[in-house]
């Protein structure tokens, strides 16, 4: 066999060999590292992505009812009342509920004929359910008599949620509605968190807290939303004292 035939022969019985053992490990090691950097970055874009996805949702959650609030508390009223003395707006004020008269006429329904102006006013229950949801609640107002201004609330109640689960006010923070007077002085509510009958006659301003809880990521991606609504209906005096 020549020279150039035997270094073919070779040739041919290396190639036929395959890979060794150490070639098959170190393979299997660089691809290993490779899948685990891979893995690595979907887990973490993905884990992004969520965290981006319920902040965003949260937050606009938050923005939607903030909105709302502040449009019915801003038209808060005092009912009048046929020869008596206007019902004061607030009937209820409490820490993470409220009750009162508003301007805003939310009931969607035709201009009362004959049955006094429009549009009429409404009741609204701002609270919390039992999942802790912020609910709106209205009672559309009802002419006492036809033709007349003076208006009760014994509708039948339309309820929607605005917000998802509230988170509870951290120890030392401000509760989900504080209420204020003419002076800019909180008014402190009573053991239970409300306010008394004489306290709410008081009320020119509510400061809103809205705190939402995280939603759809492991992540602290909680949001809070503060407002400060004035009720310009019910001031006495014209001027908040700065």
């Amino acid at each position: 066999m020549t020279g150039a035939a035997r270094r073919f022969s070779a040739r041919l019985r290396r190639e036929e060999r395959g890979l060794s053992l150490a070639e098959l490990l170190v393979t299997i090691m660089i691809f290993a590292i490779v899948l685990a950097v891979v893995s690595g970055t979907f887990v973490t874009m993905t884990r992004a992505t969520s965290f981006a996805n319920a902040t965003d949702t949260n937050a606009r959650s938050a923005s939607t009812a903030m909105n709302e609030m502040t449009r019915l508390l801003h038209s808060a009223m005092n009912n009048p009342q046929q020869n008596a003395s206007d019902a004061p707006a607030f009937t209820t004020a409490k820490t993470e509920s409220m009750t009162f008269t508003t301007a805003v006429d939310l009931s969607g329904s035709a201009p009362i004929a004959n049955n006094g102006p429009d549009p009429r006013p409404e009741l609204v229950t701002l609270g919390l359910d039992s999942s802790r949801r912020l609910v709106e609640t209205i009672v559309p107002g009802q002419p006492v008599v036809a033709g007349s201004s003076y208006y009760r609330f014994t509708s039948t109640a339309a309820a929607r949620t605005l917000a998802p689960a509230v988170s509870a006010t951290p120890a030392g923070q401000s509760a989900l509605f504080t209420y204020y007077d003419a002076s800019n002085a909180a008014l402190i509510p009573d053991a239970t968190g409300a306010l008394s009958a004489a306290q709410m006659k008081g009320i020119v301003s509510v400061g809103v807290t809205l705190r939402l809880s995280n939603n759809g990521s492991t992540a602290d991606n909680g949001v809070t939303l503060s407002n400060r609504v004035g009720l310009p209906n019910l001031l006495s005096t014209g001027t908040v004292t700065p």
